[in-house]
C-alpha cells in the first residue's frame, strides 16, 4: 500500500470510529421518545427562570424513561381536551394554603373523574424543603413534577428508592440537586406501556 493511500486510509477509519464512539460514556435516552404534553397552571407565581429549570429536571427525568415533554403554560384552569386523557397532562403549581393536603407532603394526584386527573405541586412546600435540605429549589421543584405526574401513569403506589418515593429526605433533595432523582426501570417500562396504550387508543 502506497504512503498516500496508506494515509486517506488511516483517515477514514479514525472519522468512522470517532463516529461509532461519539457519545459514550454519558447517560443515553430512547431516540425515538413517546409525546406527551403537559399544561401548567401557575397559581404560586413561580418565576420563570425557577419554572423553566423545573421542567428541564422533570424532562430530563421522563427523557431517560424515553418520553418527550412538552410544556405549556396556561393562565386558566385547563379544562380541554380532558386533563389525563390521551398523552396531554395537567399540572398545577399552587400554594398549598389553597388545597387540603397533610403535611410534608409535596404534592398529590388530584383525580376528579375517569379522564380528569390532574397533577398538584405546593411550591411553598418545596421551597421549605429546599432550604431545610439544602437543596436546589428548581430541582426539587422538578423531581415533585415528575413525581406527581408519575402518579397519573403508574397509579398511586410509590417505590422504595428513586423520584417516586414517599417522603423525601435530605439524602434525596442532594440525589435531586445533583440529577440523580430518577425512575426505576421497571417504573419506565410500565410509564412506557401506558403512554403507548394511551396514544394507540387514539389513532
Amino acid at each position: 500500500m502506497g504512503i498516500r493511500r496508506e494515509i486517506i486510509y488511516l483517515m477514514t477509519f479514525g472519522m468512522e470510529l470517532a463516529a461509532c464512539c461519539q457519545g459514550k460514556g454519558q447517560p443515553q435516552t430512547l431516540e425515538s421518545g413517546l409525546p406527551i404534553t403537559v399544561w401548567v397552571e401557575n397559581w404560586a407565581e413561580v418565576s420563570p427562570m425557577v419554572l423553566t429549570r423545573a421542567q428541564n429536571v422533570a424532562a430530563k427525568i421522563f427523557g431517560q424513561a424515553g418520553v418527550d415533554v412538552k410544556w405549556q403554560t396556561v393562565s386558566a384552569p385547563a379544562s380541554s381536551p380532558l386533563p389525563g386523557a390521551g398523552a396531554t397532562f395537567v399540572l398545577r403549581v399552587m400554594p398549598s394554603r389553597d388545597a387540603v393536603s397533610p403535611e410534608p407532603a409535596l404534592g398529590f394526584r388530584w383525580q376528579r373523574g375517569i379522564d380528569d386527573v390532574r397533577a398538584v405541586v405546593f411550591f411553598d412546600r418545596v421551597e421549605q424543603f429546599a432550604e431545610q435540605s439544602s437543596g436546589s429549589t428548581a430541582a426539587i421543584l422538578g423531581c415533585a413534577m415528575a413525581h406527581e405526574l408519575g402518579h397519573i401513569l403508574l397509579g398511586s403506589s410509590h417505590s422504595r428508592q428513586g423520584v417516586m418515593r414517599a417522603q423525601w429526605n435530605k439524602q434525596d433533595a442532594w440525589a435531586a440537586s445533583h440529577g440523580n432523582l430518577h425512575f426505576t426501570q421497571e417504573q419506565e417500562k410500565l410509564i412506557r406501556a401506558e403512554l403507548d396504550r394511551r396514544l394507540s387508543s387514539r389513532r
